[in-house]
């Protein structure tokens, strides 16, 4: 067999699964995918006429989560344990009656090899080795043509495989870089987010009134974000200045999204804390001082996609 109809073959294979995600990911259908509620997810609600048996959204879900456990080793000169990290995360959906749905999840983490070892600051020890944060707990109320989720969620405003595109609103934990799935390197929001619904098309309105922030960790830190500096000079680091909690302080913005002859078209204007914090820098002596904060931004932008479907494979 000819290895360059196949290469080509598989390659657009690739092209096509690509794209497909990129399709899905910026897309809502329906108000449950849009709210990551499909009726094949365990536990969600399934649409019923007349008589029809309680499913586990009405009637209530049991627990459900995950326990895993990653270690890494950093070798080439003083090799060591970097990371002996057990995490836990669990949680619950279920249904309060019609147009009434809930979820709430919790997640721990423990790294042991802040007790092996002393090689880490203080600081970096104390931020990384152990950690409990309330994930998705959020109310979704249905009226009609509109859909409301009112808690800490997720909101995704479109991503491709690997990449984050015009996902401006989910903090991420940057403590290891990019090597989590998204799933883990996202911070919900507090958030009230509203959504429209007519025919092919969609509007959603959100408000955080208390914003999360990307989490860099503490200088010391494998992955921490250093600034670079020319000879001659020292680098020196303050603690993140993050914005007072305070409505003032809040986002907003909105999506528009459409769907014309199968493309997908959406846009967004979001005016908000910038969740990524920007190093300002200050000259002292032979020191470079630098200090993270978050600065207030507009943000615009939309995304194009078209499923192409499986004719190419």
């Amino acid at each position: 067999m000819n290895g360059k109809p196949v290469g080509r073959m598989l390659a657009r294979c690739a092209l096509l699964a690509a794209l497909t995600a990129f399709a899905q990911a910026g897309r809502a259908d329906s108000r449950d995918a849009l709210f990551g509620d499909d009726d094949d997810a365990p536990g969600t609600a399934t649409k019923v006429s007349g008589g029809g048996t309680p499913n586990k959204a009405e009637s209530g879900a049991g627990l459900k989560g995950f326990v895993q456990f990653e270690a890494a080793r950093t070798t080439g000169g003083d090799s060591h344990w970097s990371k002996l990290r057990t995490r836990g995360e669990f949680g619950g959906q279920g249904g309060l009656g019609e147009g009434v749905k809930w979820k709430a999840s919790a997640r721990v983490d423990y790294d042991a090899v802040f007790d092996i070892n002393d090689r880490y600051p203080t600081a970096v020890a104390r931020d990384q080795r152990s950690n409990a944060m309330l994930r998705e707990t959020y109310l979704d109320i249905s009226r009609g043509d509109w859909d409301f989720r009112l808690g800490r969620q997720h909101v995704v405003w479109g991503e491709m495989v690997g990449l984050f595109f015009a996902d401006v609103v989910s903090a991420r934990d940057l403590r290891e870089f990019i090597l989590p799935d998204f799933d883990v390197l996202r911070t919900p929001q507090w958030a009230v987010r509203a959504e429209y619904f007519k025919n092919d098309a969609h509007a959603e309105l959100l408000w955080v009134p208390v914003a999360s922030y990307d989490d860099i960790g503490k200088p010391g830190a494998e992955f921490y974000p250093y600034q670079a500096v020319p000879p001659g000079y020292t680098a020196r680091y303050r603690n993140v200045d993050r914005p007072s909690r305070r409505l003032s302080n809040g986002n907003y913005g909105i999506r528009l999204s459409a769907l014309r002859g199968g493309w997908d078209f959406s846009g967004f204007v979001y005016r908000s804390m910038d969740i990524q914090p920007t190093f300002h820098r200050q000259i002292v002596g032979s020191a470079m001082v630098f200090e993270p904060r978050h600065g207030r931004i507009t943000q615009t932008g939309g995304t194009v996609a078209k499923d192409l479907g499986a004719t190419w494979c």
